[in-house]
C-alpha cells in the first residue's frame, strides 16, 4: 500500500520540480525597459536627475508599470519613452554590493536620495565631485563587514544590450529589488505543501 502511494506521488513531484525550474528559466530571460520618466529630484550637484527612475519592465510577455531603479550609469543618456533589451545580473562586486546598499538606504530614507545617487555613480564613475560623502562611505563600510553576495540578494542590474535600443547610444545600466524577493522560493514550498496534502490524502485513503 505504501508503495502504491509514493508511485502516485512520484508525478506529482515530477510537476513541482517542473513548475519551479520554468520559473526560473524564465525569471533568467532578457527583459524590456521603457523609461517613463523620474520624480523630478535632482542630484547633489542640482544638475542630473536622481533616484527614482520609473520604468515598465516587460517579461515573458507580461508588463510591470512603475518600477523604480537607481541609475548607476553616469556619462550614458537615455530619454522619456526610450525602450531597450537588458539582461538581469546577480549582485557580484563590491561596487556593485555598495550600490545595492545605496539603493536600499534611498528606499528606506527618501531624504538620501540626492547623496545616495551621487555615490552611486561615484562608485562606477568617479564622476560627480560629491562623491565622497557619508553615504558612500556608510556603504562601502557595510559591504567591508558583510561581503557575502547572498546578503544582497533582493537586489539585481539590469544590463543593456548595446544597440537594442530605439534611440541614441549605449543606456544607462541600472540597479532595483529584485521583483517579488523570494517568490520562488514560495512557490516551491507551496507545491511542496500541496505535495505533501496529496499525499497524507492518498494515504488516508
Amino acid at each position: 500500500m505504501k508503495n502504491s502511494n509514493l508511485r502516485s506521488f512520484l508525478p506529482v513531484i515530477s510537476l513541482c520540480l517542473i513548475t519551479l525550474f520554468s520559473a526560473v528559466a524564465a525569471h533568467a530571460d532578457p527583459v524590456t525597459l521603457t523609461f517613463t520618466g523620474t520624480s523630478g529630484n535632482t542630484s547633489a550637484g542640482g544638475s542630473e536627475y536622481a533616484y527614482p527612475y520609473y520604468f515598465s519592465i516587460t517579461s515573458g510577455g507580461e508588463t510591470v508599470s512603475g518600477v523604480k531603479l537607481e541609475c548607476i550609469s553616469f556619462y550614458n543618456q537615455i530619454t522619456s519613452g526610450e525602450s531597450w533589451t537588458a539582461t538581469i545580473q546577480s549582485i557580484s562586486t563590491d561596487a556593485e554590493k555598495a550600490a545595492a546598499w545605496l539603493l536600499n538606504d534611498a528606499m528606506v530614507n527618501p531624504q538620501n536620495n540626492a547623496s545616495d545617487q551621487d555615490a552611486a555613480w561615484y562608485l562606477f564613475a568617479t564622476a560627480p565631485s560629491s562623491g565622497n560623502n557619508d553615504q558612500l562611505l556608510a556603504a562601502q563600510a557595510f559591504v567591508r563587514d558583510h561581503p557575502t553576495a547572498d546578503v544582497y540578494s533582493d537586489f539585481q542590474l539590469y544590463v543593456p544590450q548595446d544597440g537594442s535600443q530605439n534611440w541614441g547610444g549605449t543606456p544607462q545600466e541600472f540597479i532595483g529589488v529584485t521583483p517579488e524577493p523570494g517568490s520562488l522560493l514560495l512557490l516551491g514550498t507551496g507545491l511542496g505543501l500541496m505535495a505533501l496534502a496529496l499525499f497524507r490524502t492518498k494515504s488516508v485513503a
